[in-house]
C-alpha cells in the first residue's frame, strides 16, 4: 500500500480549448505550471513540524526520502499525485501513522499535516499561480 493522494484537474483539455478560443493562450504554458505544482505538493508532503523540547527521537529523514511526486496524462486532464512509497523503520511501515487521514496516529494528530491538508494548500498556491497566468494571457 502506497500513502498518496492526487490532485484530479479532469477537464483540463476541455478547459484549455476555452482559453484559446477566448484569448491569447498557449496551451504550452500549462504543463510547467503542473510540474511546479507537483514539485509544491510534494515539498507539502515532505514537511516535517517542529521539534519538541522534550523529544527523544532523532530524526532519521526515512520519511522524506520515502516522498514521491508525478505528473501524469488522463483521460481529459492532469492528475499530481504525491505521497510516500512506504518509510520503514525497523521493519515497520509508519507513514500512514504520520500523514493518513483515516489512520493518523493521535499523538501525531494536529502535528502532522495530512496529506489531503497538503493537498489544500497546494491547490491555494496553484490557484493563485493560474490567476498569475491568467493576467499575463489576458482573460
Amino acid at each position: 500500500m502506497i500513502v498518496e493522494t492526487d490532485i484530479d484537474l479532469t477537464e483540463m483539455d476541455y478547459v484549455m480549448r476555452q482559453l484559446t478560443l477566448i484569448g491569447d493562450f498557449d496551451k504550452n504554458e500549462l504543463p510547467p505550471i503542473m510540474r511546479e505544482t507537483a514539485l509544491d505538493f510534494e515539498q507539502e508532503v515532505e514537511i516535517y513540524p517542529q521539534r519538541l523540547p522534550n523529544q527523544r527521537y532523532i530524526r532519521t529523514g526515512t520519511y522524506a526520502d520515502s516522498v514521491f511526486s508525478k505528473t501524469q496524462r488522463i483521460s481529459n486532464g492532469i492528475m499530481i499525485t504525491a505521497g510516500s512509497r512506504g518509510a520503514v523503520h525497523n521493519g515497520n511501515r509508519y507513514d500512514p501513522y504520520l500523514k493518513d487521514a483515516r489512520n493518523q496516529a493521535g499523538i501525531h494528530r494536529g502535528r502532522w499535516k495530512t496529506l489531503a491538508e497538503d493537498a489544500d494548500t497546494t491547490m491555494k498556491t496553484l490557484d493563485k499561480r493560474l490567476q498569475r497566468a491568467m493576467k499575463r494571457w489576458k482573460l
